[in-house]
C-alpha cells in the first residue's frame, strides 16, 4: 500500500481560520444560541447524574464525586460552567453547545484528513450542523463528547505523520486517554483499536518505526488513563476501570432481571446529595450474575443477543443515512483498488467501535461517532466518483433530514414537566419523594424541585409500602394517573398538597 501524496494536513487550530470553515462555525453558534430557549429545561436521566456529580466537585465532596458508573470528563466540563452560570439548566445547554462546537471543528479538520476538497468539503461542513445540534440538544450525555474525541483520535491515527513524529504519537495517546475520560467504554475499545490500527501501518513504514510510535502512544494512553483507574480503584477498594460494564452485562442476562429501581421497592440514593439511585446504580446491588460460558444455553442466548444487536447496528446506521451499506461497500472496493493505507482506518473504526456494545445492548446515541465517520467516508467517495451536484445533494440530505425533523419535533422538550414542577413548588412539595410509577417523569420533577427521589412502588402490599415510606422518611408521594383502590385508601389518611389535571397527578404530604 502507498500513502496518499497529500497526507500532510493543517494543524487542528488552523481549521477554523479558513473563511468557509469559520462560516460554518458562525452558522452553528447562531443556530445553537437560537435553539437554547426551545430546550431551556431539557433534562434526562443520565444528564441529572452528570449534573449532580459536577455539583459535588464544586462542593468539595470529592469522595462521592468519584463515580465508577459515569465517566468524569463531562462533569469536569460542567463544574466550571456552574460557577459562571448559576442556572444549572442553562449551564448544561451552554456546555452541550460548546461540546457540539468542538465536535464540529474536529469534523471539519477530519474532512481535510479525509482529502475532501472544494465545494463538497464546504457542503458537508454545513450539512453536519443539524445532526450535531440534534445530538447536543436532545440529551445531555457523554456520547457527543466521545464522538468528538474519538473522531479526533481517528484522524490523528490516519495522518501519516503519526508514524513520522513521536510528538504526533504522543497526541494519539493523549486523545485516546481523553476518550476514556469521556466514557469508560473507550478504554478496552481503544486498547484494541490502537493496536490493530498501528499494525495496519506496517505496510507503509518500517516495523521498528511503527512499533516505536505505537509504544509511545500506547504507554502514554495507559499512563494517563491509569490516573483515573487508580482513583476509581481506591474509591471501590479493588482494581476498577468502570462499574458500568459489569452492571450492564448482568442486567441483560437470560432471566431479564429488572433494574433495582424497577423492582417495585423504594431504593435510597447512594449519597446525601444524589438525586436518585441512578447516580450510582451498582450501589443498589447487581442483578443476578451470569456468564455466557456457564452453560450451552447461556452461550446460545449470548449469540442470539449479539445477532440482534448486530441487526440493530445495521438498522441504526441506515437511520443515519439510507446509503450506509453503499458507503461501506464502496470503501471496501476502494481499499482494494487504490490500496492506500489511510483508507483502511475508517473501516477499522467502524468495525471495532461497536464491538463492546454488541455484547450487551445498542442504542442510537452509542453510534454517533460512527455516523460522523460515515459522513466523511461518503464525502470522499462522492469526491472521486461523481461531480453531479444533484446526486451529492441527495446523499448529503440523507444524513441531514431525520436529525432536522427530530430536532424540530423535540422543541420545548420537557417544558410540560417543568411547568408541573412549578405548580408543585408553589404547593410546597420538597424533600424526599416517592411515586407509584413514571420513574423518568418523577426524576425530572425531582431535579426541577431540587429534591431527592426514592423510586416507585408496585402497590402490592400497603403494609410493606407503609414500612418503606416510614423507613426512608418520605415527605411527599406523587401519585400519577389513575390510583388503584388499595393505594387510594392508604393515601386517604394524608392531606393532598396538589392536584393537577394535566398531567393527571396528585401530591400527598406524608410529613
Amino acid at each position: 500500500m502507498t500513502d496518499h501524496p497529500n497526507a500532510g494536513t493543517p494543524t487542528f487550530l488552523k481549521t477554523i481560520r479558513q473563511p468557509t470553515q469559520a462560516f460554518s462555525v458562525a452558522v452553528y453558534l447562531i443556530a445553537g444560541i437560537a435553539l437554547i430557549p426551545f430546550f431551556r429545561y431539557q433534562v434526562n436521566t443520565d444528564g441529572i447524574s452528570y449534573l449532580s456529580i459536577a455539583e459535588k466537585y464544586l462542593q468539595g465532596n470529592f469522595r462521592d464525586a468519584v463515580n465508577g458508573y459515569w465517566a468524569p470528563l463531562l462533569s469536569w466540563l460542567l463544574a466550571p460552567a456552574l460557577i459562571i452560570v448559576r442556572d444549572r439548566f442553562l449551564a448544561m445547554r451552554i456546555v452541550s453547545l460548546f461540546i457540539g462546537l468542538f465536535t464540529l471543528i474536529v469534523f471539519m479538520h477530519a474532512a481535510r484528513v479525509f482529502r475532501l476538497k472544494g465545494w463538497i468539503r464546504r457542503a458537508i461542513s454545513l450539512a453536519v450542523i443539524p445532526p450535531i445540534l440534534y445530538y447536543a440538544n436532545i440529551q445531555f450525555t457523554s456520547d457527543l463528547l466521545l464522538a468528538g474525541m474519538f473522531l479526533l483520535y481517528v484522524t490523528l491515527v490516519m495522518d501519516s505523520r503519526y508514524l513520522e513524529d513521536p510528538r504526533r504519537a504522543a497526541l494519539v495517546g493523549m486523545s485516546a486517554a481523553f476518550c476514556y475520560f469521556a466514557k469508560h467504554y473507550a478504554l478496552p475499545l481503544l486498547i484494541l483499536h490502537l493496536t490493530v490500527a498501528s499494525l495496519a501501518h506496517l505496510s507503509l513504514k518500517p516495523i521498528t518505526k511503527v512499533f516505536r510510535n505505537f509504544g509511545i502512544s500506547f504507554m502514554l494512553f495507559l499512563c494517563v488513563s491509569s490516573c483515573w483507574v487508580g482513583v476509581l480503584s481506591i474509591r471501590y477498594g479493588q482494581l476498577t476501570i468502570s462499574t458500568a460494564g459489569a452492571y450492564n452485562m448482568a442486567s441483560i442476562g437470560p432471566s431479564r432481571p429488572p433494574y433495582p429501581m424497577d423492582k417495585g421497592r423504594l431504593v435510597p440514593p447512594p449519597n446525601q446529595t444524589a438525586r436518585s439511585i441512578w447516580e450510582e446504580p451498582s450501589q443498589a446491588g447487581y442483578p443476578p450474575a451470569w456468564s455466557p460460558l456457564k452453560s450451552t444455553k447461556s452461550f446460545i442466548y449470548e449469540i442470539r443477543l449479539c445477532l440482534t444487536n448486530l441487526w440493530l447496528i445495521v438498522r441504526y446506521l441506515h437511520d443515519f443515512t439510507i446509503f450506509a451499506s453503499m458507503i461501506v461497500a464502496g470503501y471496501v472496493v476502494l481499499l482494494f483498488k487504490r490500496r492506500q493505507s489511510w483508507i483502511v482506518q475508517p473501516l477499522l473504526a467502524l468495525l471495532i467501535y461497536p464491538a463492546g456494545y454488541v455484547l450487551v445492548r445498542v442504542e442510537p446515541r452509542y453510534l454517533w461517532p460512527m455516523s460522523m465517520i460515515m459522513f466523511l467516508m461518503a464525502g470522499y467517495l462522492l469526491s472521486i466518483v461523481t461531480r453531479k451536484r444533484s446526486f451529492v445533494a441527495i446523499v448529503i440530505l440523507s444524513f441531514v433530514a431525520l436529525p432536522t425533523l427530530h430536532l424540530a419535533r423535540a422543541r420545548n422538550l420537557n417544558a410540560d414537566i417543568h411547568a408541573t414542577s412549578l405548580q408543585l413548588h408553589d404547593a410546597g412539595v420538597s424533600g424526599k419523594l416517592a411515586s407509584n410509577g413514571n420513574w423518568n417523569g418523577t426524576l425530572y420533577l425531582t431535579e426541577y424541585l431540587d429534591c431527592s427521589y426514592y423510586g416507585y412502588t408496585d402497590e402490592r402490599s400497603m403494609t410493606d409500602l407503609d414500612q418503606q415510606l416510614k423507613k426512608y422518611g418520605i415527605d411527599y408521594f406523587i401519585a400519577w394517573e389513575t390510583i388503584s383502590p388499595t393505594l387510594r385508601d392508604y393515601l386517604s389518611q394524608y392531606p393532598v398538597a396538589a392536584t393537577l389535571k394535566e398531567p393527571k397527578l396528585k401530591a400527598f404530604k406524608l410529613h
